[in-house]
């Protein structure tokens, strides 16, 4: 089995120590039928992706701390999560050169 590299490769890629900082699974060990573990490999992405861990720190911290329905409440909670919402939205359209 080949040795994991821990440093950046040439071309600036990043190490696999790197993409299992940010992608937690990505490191994930599984039994096999032997009793031994192998890693995860995970190639069904159709309808789904996993998160890096930025994205799911903040997402956990949303649902603790401030969740409340978008465009449809008149206190405090889903006005900031409106205007949260609508900011990430707008700046994804200006990342895909779109309109929101």
């Amino acid at each position: 089995m080949a040795k994991e590299s821990t440093s950046a490769g040439l071309d600036g890629s990043p190490s696999w120590a790197e993409i299992c900082a940010e992608f937690p699974i990505a490191c994930r060990k599984i039994p096999l039928i032997d009793g031994a573990s192998a890693p995860l490999l995970y190639l069904d992405h159709a309808a789904s992706t996993h998160a890096p861990r930025s994205v799911l720190d903040r997402y956990t911290r949303f649902m603790a701390d401030e969740y409340a329905n978008i465009h449809r409440g008149v206190y405090q909670l889903s006005a900031d999560a409106t205007r949260r919402y609508d900011a990430v939205r707008a700046r994804v359209a200006q990342l895909q050169a779109a309109s929101p």
